[in-house]
């Protein structure tokens, strides 16, 4: 895709077979989409997490200090 689409995108993500579903916040320093994640990411995230039993946002967050984890988690919601 040309940058142009990705500025004009609610919202983006990568994929990848370690990292599953990364969100993406800025592309060259300019926000995509007013949150991340964004609503199909979550549902994304969701959907996989359904599928495999494993809820890989959870894993990540466990490896954080609590603080930062608590504010990622009501971020989240």
């Amino acid at each position: 895709y040309p940058p142009f689409a990705a500025y004009q995108a609610d919202e983006a993500f990568l994929t990848g077979t370690s990292l599953v579903i990364l969100p993406v916040a800025s592309l060259n320093g300019s926000p995509i989409g007013d949150a991340v994640p964004g609503p199909l990411t979550q549902r994304l995230w969701q959907a996989w997490a359904d599928m495999t039993g494993v809820d890989a946002v959870e894993q990540a967050l466990s490896h954080l200090p609590a603080e930062q984890r608590r504010e990622l988690e009501e971020a989240r919601r």
